[in-house]
């Protein structure tokens, strides 16, 4: 029986092999590092397209917030201008308001009343003075409740007192200005 002598076929067979492993491996290794260097990359790309658009939104934002509060200014200006348009046209329409009171005042007055004190303040009008007696007060009282440009009439203090042979009542009455185009307008 002939004897071969497989060994040196064995040992290039076995390196062959392993030259085979190695350029695998190390191609392997190539992809591997391509894949994750083209990852990064890619990756990289995205966070930076996305930081210039948060940038961009940003700026866009700063913006709109700049116009937001320049509205926001306009519309108070706006509403101060309104206020005082119209202050501007109450008092306008007032001006005329206290010639009608002063000129209802001696209407409404019966005999026998003296004022000594007009006041008013806002809507609301105090007349203090001294009637020679209460049913005057009170003739009084019913003719502001039928007049056009007072209403409710309240009587805050009558005080009575003898000055001689005559009795005295001292009166404190409060009523309400009114004006009859407003309880037209109301009315409609």
């Amino acid at each position: 029986m002939p004897r071969i002598n497989l060994l040196p076929w064995r040992e290039a067979n076995r390196k062959e092999r392993q030259r085979d492993f190695m350029s695998t491996l190390a191609l392997a290794l190539i992809v591997a590092a391509g894949s994750i260097g083209y990852a990064h990359y890619y990756i990289e790309d995205k966070i930076a397209i996305q930081e210039s658009r948060n940038t961009l939104l940003d700026r866009e934002i700063a913006e709109v917030n700049k116009k937001i509060a320049e509205v926001k200014s306009l519309k108070k200006e706006l509403a101060n201008l309104r206020a005082r348009m119209d202050i501007v046209q109450r008092l306008q329409t007032s001006r005329p308001e206290i010639v009608h009171l002063f000129d209802e005042i001696p209407r409404l007055l019966p005999e026998g009343i003296f004022l000594s004190s007009l006041k008013q303040r806002e809507r609301s009008v105090t007349v203090e003075g001294s009637a020679q007696s209460n049913a005057r007060v009170s003739t009084m009282m019913r003719n502001i409740t039928a007049s056009k440009w007072l209403t409710d009439p309240s009587l805050d203090v009558v005080q009575t007192s003898q000055q001689g042979n005559d009795r005295v009542s001292k009166f404190t009455l409060r009523a309400r200005q009114t004006n009859p185009a407003d309880n037209k307008e109301g009315g409609k």
